[in-house]
């Protein structure tokens, strides 16, 4: 599991403490297996997120936002957080 978050803004802790809660979030997920008929089933996911920064910014600019950082959080790898 890793995780990537930015740096320098006010919403530093706030993104670090949800990427926390995710990280534990997705540890416990992938701790435990579940069983599906008789086979194991392990879940992994990775996140984007994104904090508003500006009351101006719009739910479509938000969404953009966290997608993008999804995608990178993907291309990074499997269980991984990308915050900025």
């Amino acid at each position: 599991m890793e995780r990537a978050t930015g740096s320098g803004s006010g919403n530093d802790a706030g993104a670090g403490r949800v990427t926390d809660l995710l990280d534990g979030f997705r540890r416990d997920l992938q701790t435990n297996a579940f069983t599906r008929i008789t086979d194991p089933v392990t879940i992994s996911f990775s996140a984007g997120l994104a904090l508003r920064t500006d009351a101006a910014q719009g739910f479509d600019e938000m969404f953009k936002l966290a997608d993008a950082r999804l995608y990178a959080a993907k291309t990074a790898g499997r269980a991984r957080t990308v915050s900025a």
